[in-house]
Protein backbone atom coordinates (compact mmCIF):
# COMPACT_ATOMS: atom_id res chain seq x y z
CA UNK A 1 0.00 0.00 0.00
CA UNK A 2 2.85 2.32 0.88
CA UNK A 3 4.48 1.75 -2.53
CA UNK A 4 1.19 2.32 -4.31
CA UNK A 5 0.90 5.70 -2.61
CA UNK A 6 4.43 6.61 -3.69
CA UNK A 7 3.74 5.55 -7.27
CA UNK A 8 0.51 7.54 -7.26
CA UNK A 9 2.33 10.60 -5.94
CA UNK A 10 4.95 10.46 -8.70
CA UNK A 11 2.28 9.84 -11.35
CA UNK A 12 0.25 12.81 -10.11
CA UNK A 13 3.36 15.02 -10.01
CA UNK A 14 4.27 13.99 -13.55
CA UNK A 15 0.77 14.90 -14.77
CA UNK A 16 1.02 18.32 -13.16
CA UNK A 17 4.48 18.89 -14.61
CA UNK A 18 3.34 17.84 -18.07
CA UNK A 19 0.30 20.11 -17.89
CA UNK A 20 2.44 23.05 -16.79
CA UNK A 21 4.85 22.40 -19.64
CA UNK A 22 2.02 22.49 -22.14
CA UNK A 23 0.84 25.81 -20.73
CA UNK A 24 4.32 27.33 -20.79
CA UNK A 25 5.04 26.20 -24.36
CA UNK A 26 1.71 27.43 -25.68
CA UNK A 27 3.27 30.78 -26.63
CA UNK A 28 6.53 31.68 -28.33
CA UNK A 29 7.99 35.16 -28.50
CA UNK A 30 9.92 36.12 -31.61
CA UNK A 31 12.26 39.11 -31.71
CA UNK A 32 12.54 40.41 -35.28
CA UNK A 33 15.78 42.31 -34.70
CA UNK A 34 17.69 39.29 -33.40
CA UNK A 35 15.68 36.57 -35.20
CA UNK A 36 15.46 34.72 -31.90
CA UNK A 37 12.67 32.82 -30.21
CA UNK A 38 12.16 33.03 -26.47
CA UNK A 39 9.50 32.52 -23.82
CA UNK A 40 6.72 35.05 -23.31
CA UNK A 41 8.17 36.01 -19.93
CA UNK A 42 11.60 36.62 -21.48
CA UNK A 43 10.03 38.67 -24.24
CA UNK A 44 8.12 40.85 -21.81
CA UNK A 45 11.26 41.35 -19.72
CA UNK A 46 12.93 42.88 -22.80
CA UNK A 47 10.17 45.48 -23.19
CA UNK A 48 10.38 48.97 -21.64
CA UNK A 49 8.63 49.61 -18.32
CA UNK A 50 6.29 52.16 -19.86
CA UNK A 51 5.03 53.30 -23.22
CA UNK A 52 2.48 52.36 -25.87
CA UNK A 53 2.12 48.70 -26.79
CA UNK A 54 0.23 48.04 -30.02
CA UNK A 55 -1.18 44.52 -30.28
CA UNK A 56 -1.89 43.80 -33.95
CA UNK A 57 -4.46 41.04 -34.27
CA UNK A 58 -6.65 39.01 -36.58
CA UNK A 59 -10.15 39.82 -35.38
CA UNK A 60 -12.42 37.37 -33.53
CA UNK A 61 -9.89 34.54 -33.11
CA UNK A 62 -10.42 33.26 -29.58
CA UNK A 63 -6.88 31.94 -29.24
CA UNK A 64 -5.54 35.41 -30.03
CA UNK A 65 -7.90 37.15 -27.64
CA UNK A 66 -6.89 34.72 -24.88
CA UNK A 67 -3.22 35.40 -25.66
CA UNK A 68 -3.84 39.14 -25.47
CA UNK A 69 -5.33 38.69 -22.02
CA UNK A 70 -2.32 36.66 -20.90
CA UNK A 71 0.03 39.26 -22.35
CA UNK A 72 -1.73 42.11 -20.56
CA UNK A 73 -1.58 40.25 -17.26
CA UNK A 74 2.11 39.41 -17.57
CA UNK A 75 3.07 42.89 -18.82
CA UNK A 76 1.20 44.77 -16.10
CA UNK A 77 2.50 42.56 -13.28
CA UNK A 78 6.07 42.38 -14.60
CA UNK A 79 6.27 46.17 -14.97
CA UNK A 80 4.35 46.75 -11.72
CA UNK A 81 1.72 48.90 -13.44
CA UNK A 82 -1.39 47.75 -11.59
CA UNK A 83 -3.77 50.71 -11.59
CA UNK A 84 -1.56 52.56 -14.07
CA UNK A 85 -2.51 51.14 -17.46
CA UNK A 86 -5.27 51.40 -20.02
CA UNK A 87 -6.58 49.18 -22.79
CA UNK A 88 -7.63 50.97 -25.97
CA UNK A 89 -9.88 49.07 -28.36
CA UNK A 90 -10.57 49.67 -32.02
CA UNK A 91 -14.17 48.45 -31.69
CA UNK A 92 -15.25 51.20 -29.27
CA UNK A 93 -15.63 54.88 -30.19
CA UNK A 94 -14.01 57.76 -28.34
CA UNK A 95 -17.32 59.66 -28.55
CA UNK A 96 -18.81 57.06 -26.17
CA UNK A 97 -16.03 57.31 -23.58
CA UNK A 98 -18.23 58.54 -20.72
CA UNK A 99 -20.65 55.67 -21.28
CA UNK A 100 -17.76 53.21 -21.55
CA UNK A 101 -16.35 54.38 -18.22
CA UNK A 102 -19.76 54.20 -16.58
CA UNK A 103 -20.55 50.69 -17.80
CA UNK A 104 -17.06 49.41 -17.05
CA UNK A 105 -17.35 50.74 -13.49
CA UNK A 106 -20.57 48.77 -13.07
CA UNK A 107 -18.76 45.67 -14.33
CA UNK A 108 -15.79 46.23 -11.98
CA UNK A 109 -18.08 46.60 -8.98
CA UNK A 110 -20.06 43.47 -9.81
CA UNK A 111 -23.25 45.29 -10.78
CA UNK A 112 -22.96 44.16 -14.39
CA UNK A 113 -21.82 40.82 -15.79
CA UNK A 114 -19.63 40.39 -18.84
CA UNK A 115 -22.53 39.29 -21.03
CA UNK A 116 -24.53 42.33 -19.97
CA UNK A 117 -21.51 44.57 -20.57
CA UNK A 118 -21.14 43.37 -24.15
CA UNK A 119 -24.87 43.79 -24.72
CA UNK A 120 -24.53 47.40 -23.61
CA UNK A 121 -21.69 48.00 -26.08
CA UNK A 122 -23.02 45.88 -28.97
CA UNK A 123 -26.81 45.46 -28.58
CA UNK A 124 -27.29 43.39 -31.75
CA UNK A 125 -23.88 41.68 -31.96
CA UNK A 126 -22.84 41.04 -28.38
CA UNK A 127 -22.20 37.28 -28.66
CA UNK A 128 -19.53 37.52 -31.38
CA UNK A 129 -17.65 40.14 -29.35
CA UNK A 130 -17.56 38.03 -26.18
CA UNK A 131 -14.28 36.46 -27.34
CA UNK A 132 -12.74 39.76 -26.24
CA UNK A 133 -13.71 39.09 -22.63
CA UNK A 134 -10.04 38.64 -21.50
CA UNK A 135 -9.33 42.31 -22.22
CA UNK A 136 -12.02 43.43 -19.80
CA UNK A 137 -11.22 40.74 -17.25
CA UNK A 138 -7.57 41.82 -17.06
CA UNK A 139 -8.48 45.52 -16.95
CA UNK A 140 -10.80 44.75 -14.04
CA UNK A 141 -8.38 42.43 -12.24
CA UNK A 142 -5.48 44.88 -12.31
CA UNK A 143 -7.41 48.16 -11.94
CA UNK A 144 -6.91 49.39 -15.50
CA UNK A 145 -9.21 51.49 -17.66
CA UNK A 146 -10.79 50.84 -21.05
CA UNK A 147 -10.71 53.41 -23.85
CA UNK A 148 -12.85 53.87 -26.92
CA UNK A 149 -10.52 55.07 -29.65
CA UNK A 150 -12.33 54.92 -32.98
CA UNK A 151 -14.60 57.41 -34.73
CA UNK A 152 -18.30 56.69 -35.37
CA UNK A 153 -19.03 54.86 -38.63
CA UNK A 154 -21.39 57.64 -39.68
CA UNK A 155 -18.48 60.08 -39.74
CA UNK A 156 -16.37 57.73 -41.86
CA UNK A 157 -19.31 57.12 -44.16
CA UNK A 158 -19.28 60.84 -44.98
CA UNK A 159 -15.68 60.48 -46.16
CA UNK A 160 -16.48 57.42 -48.28
CA UNK A 161 -19.65 58.79 -49.82
CA UNK A 162 -18.87 62.47 -50.19
CA UNK A 163 -15.12 62.86 -49.77
CA UNK A 164 -12.87 63.91 -46.89
CA UNK A 165 -13.25 67.63 -47.60
CA UNK A 166 -16.93 67.45 -46.65
CA UNK A 167 -16.25 66.23 -43.12
CA UNK A 168 -16.90 68.80 -40.42
CA UNK A 169 -13.68 70.44 -39.20
CA UNK A 170 -14.48 69.74 -35.56
CA UNK A 171 -14.41 66.00 -36.33
CA UNK A 172 -10.92 65.99 -37.84
CA UNK A 173 -8.13 64.94 -35.43
CA UNK A 174 -5.11 67.22 -35.22
CA UNK A 175 -2.85 64.33 -36.30
CA UNK A 176 -4.80 63.78 -39.52
CA UNK A 177 -2.97 63.52 -42.80
CA UNK A 178 -3.14 61.08 -45.69
CA UNK A 179 -1.36 57.81 -45.03
CA UNK A 180 2.04 57.13 -46.59
CA UNK A 181 2.56 55.95 -50.16
CA UNK A 182 3.66 52.51 -48.95
CA UNK A 183 0.53 52.23 -46.83
CA UNK A 184 -1.59 53.20 -49.83
CA UNK A 185 0.20 50.60 -51.96
CA UNK A 186 -0.65 47.88 -49.45
CA UNK A 187 -4.21 49.17 -49.20
CA UNK A 188 -4.60 49.16 -52.98
CA UNK A 189 -3.39 45.56 -53.11
CA UNK A 190 -5.78 44.54 -50.33
CA UNK A 191 -8.69 46.09 -52.24
CA UNK A 192 -7.78 43.84 -55.14
CA UNK A 193 -8.50 46.39 -57.87
CA UNK A 194 -12.24 45.96 -57.38
CA UNK A 195 -13.06 49.65 -57.51
CA UNK A 196 -12.25 52.83 -59.37
CA UNK A 197 -9.14 54.62 -58.05
CA UNK A 198 -11.18 57.66 -57.05
CA UNK A 199 -13.38 55.42 -54.91
CA UNK A 200 -10.37 53.63 -53.42
CA UNK A 201 -8.90 57.02 -52.53
CA UNK A 202 -11.97 57.85 -50.45
CA UNK A 203 -11.73 54.53 -48.65
CA UNK A 204 -8.03 55.10 -48.02
CA UNK A 205 -8.74 58.52 -46.56
CA UNK A 206 -11.29 56.89 -44.27
CA UNK A 207 -8.62 54.34 -43.29
CA UNK A 208 -6.11 57.12 -42.59
CA UNK A 209 -8.78 59.00 -40.62
CA UNK A 210 -9.40 55.90 -38.49
CA UNK A 211 -5.70 55.53 -37.71
CA UNK A 212 -5.26 59.21 -36.86
CA UNK A 213 -8.35 59.17 -34.64
CA UNK A 214 -7.26 56.06 -32.75
CA UNK A 215 -3.80 57.54 -32.21
CA UNK A 216 -5.14 60.85 -30.91
CA UNK A 217 -7.66 59.11 -28.63
CA UNK A 218 -4.94 56.93 -27.14
CA UNK A 219 -2.77 59.97 -26.48
CA UNK A 220 -5.49 62.26 -25.13
CA UNK A 221 -7.84 60.06 -23.12
CA UNK A 222 -5.42 58.57 -20.61
CA UNK A 223 -2.31 59.56 -18.66
CA UNK A 224 -1.45 55.95 -17.80
CA UNK A 225 2.21 54.98 -18.03
CA UNK A 226 1.32 51.79 -19.92
CA UNK A 227 -1.10 52.07 -22.83
CA UNK A 228 -2.15 48.90 -24.63
CA UNK A 229 -3.90 49.22 -27.97
CA UNK A 230 -5.90 46.39 -29.56
CA UNK A 231 -6.30 46.79 -33.31
CA UNK A 232 -6.47 44.84 -36.54
CA UNK A 233 -2.96 44.10 -37.77
CA UNK A 234 -3.42 45.90 -41.11
CA UNK A 235 -3.62 49.14 -39.10
CA UNK A 236 -0.19 48.46 -37.59
CA UNK A 237 1.84 46.14 -39.85
CA UNK A 238 5.19 47.56 -40.98
CA UNK A 239 4.64 50.60 -38.76
CA UNK A 240 2.19 52.02 -41.28
CA UNK A 241 -1.11 53.50 -40.15
CA UNK A 242 -1.62 53.79 -36.40
CA UNK A 243 2.05 53.61 -35.30
CA UNK A 244 3.05 56.36 -37.75
CA UNK A 245 0.46 58.75 -36.29
CA UNK A 246 1.50 57.91 -32.74
CA UNK A 247 5.11 58.71 -33.63
CA UNK A 248 3.98 62.14 -34.80
CA UNK A 249 1.89 62.80 -31.70
CA UNK A 250 3.99 61.53 -28.80
CA UNK A 251 7.58 60.89 -27.73
CA UNK A 252 6.63 57.79 -25.72
CA UNK A 253 8.10 54.39 -26.50
CA UNK A 254 5.98 52.64 -29.12
CA UNK A 255 6.24 48.85 -29.26
CA UNK A 256 4.61 46.91 -32.09
CA UNK A 257 3.63 43.31 -31.33
CA UNK A 258 1.89 41.10 -33.87
CA UNK A 259 -0.23 38.23 -32.54
CA UNK A 260 -0.48 35.16 -34.78
CA UNK A 261 -1.86 31.65 -34.32
CA UNK A 262 0.13 29.29 -36.53
CA UNK A 263 -2.64 26.74 -36.26
CA UNK A 264 -4.68 28.97 -38.58
CA UNK A 265 -1.83 29.67 -41.00
CA UNK A 266 -0.49 27.17 -43.59
CA UNK A 267 3.08 26.08 -42.81
CA UNK A 268 4.39 27.43 -46.12
CA UNK A 269 3.16 30.95 -45.23
CA UNK A 270 4.56 31.19 -41.71
CA UNK A 271 8.11 32.15 -42.60
CA UNK A 272 6.91 34.93 -44.89
CA UNK A 273 5.03 36.54 -41.99
CA UNK A 274 8.14 36.64 -39.83
CA UNK A 275 10.55 37.44 -42.66
CA UNK A 276 11.50 41.03 -43.43
CA UNK A 277 9.69 42.41 -46.46
CA UNK A 278 12.14 43.65 -49.13
CA UNK A 279 10.34 47.00 -49.43
CA UNK A 280 8.38 47.55 -46.20
CA UNK A 281 10.72 45.98 -43.66
CA UNK A 282 9.55 44.02 -40.62
CA UNK A 283 5.84 43.66 -39.96
CA UNK A 284 6.45 44.12 -36.25
CA UNK A 285 9.29 44.39 -33.77
CA UNK A 286 7.94 41.35 -31.95
CA UNK A 287 5.59 38.45 -32.59
CA UNK A 288 3.61 36.54 -30.01
CA UNK A 289 3.11 33.18 -31.69
CA UNK A 290 0.43 30.75 -30.58
CA UNK A 291 0.82 27.06 -31.48
CA UNK A 292 4.24 27.60 -33.05
CA UNK A 293 4.69 23.91 -33.88
CA UNK A 294 1.16 23.24 -35.10
CA UNK A 295 0.99 20.79 -38.00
Amino acid sequence: MKYLKILYFFYFSLCLTSHASVQVSKYSWYDSSSNKYMSLSEGISSLPDKGIFILGESHYQKSIMDAQGDFIEKLVTAKKRQGDFCVGWEFLNFTDQKQIESKFTLYKTGQLGLEELFKEFFPSRSIEHEVYAPLFQMAKKYQGTVLGTNAPRLWKRVIINEGFSTLSQDRIPRLMQRGSDNYYERFLEAMGGHADLSVIEKYFMAQSYTDATMAQSLIDLSNAQVKIMITGHFHSDFGHGLPSYLEKGTNKNIELIRFVDFKNIPEEERDSILKEHPKYGQRAAYFLIINKNAQ
